[in-house]
């Protein structure tokens, strides 16, 4: 077996969906926020402070098998603090809810380039 990562595509987010939904353990992690994830993803690809992943698997034949995707993108410090402070929370969910309710915990592109000018920046996956 064989895995890889590229870029991932617009046309993965209905797969990445599925996937989430059908795992045991992260559908209960999301709850409710699940529905929301396609949404965020479509929001998140967006920003320059953010690099989306698709997971494959290649397979014998050449074809390709998405596992799922990741995220990693610079948040601001004020986030940071939030996440390292208890009580503790899981990130996706957490970040799928901001993202639905219109607060993007994911810096700006401005803000990007301002905190990379200035004091340095935070990521989170």
């Amino acid at each position: 077996m064989a895995f890889r990562y590229r870029p991932l595509l617009w046309e993965d987010i209905p797969a990445c969906i599925r996937i989430l939904a059908e795992h045991p353990i992260l559908a209960s992690r999301f709850g409710t926020t699940a529905n929301l994830v396609g949404s965020a993803l479509a929001s998140a690809w967006t920003l320059d402070s953010v690099m989306s992943k698709a997971f494959e698997e290649r397979l014998p034949d050449g074809h390709a098998r998405l596992l799922g995707a990741g995220v990693v993108g610079f948040v601001s410090d004020a986030f940071l603090a939030c996440l390292k402070t208890p009580p503790y929370f899981w990130i996706g969910p957490e970040v799928t809810r901001l993202f639905a309710a219109g607060q993007c915990p994911f810096l700006s592109n401005d803000q990007l380039k301002t905190a990379n000018s200035v004091g340095g920046l935070s990521a989170v996956t």
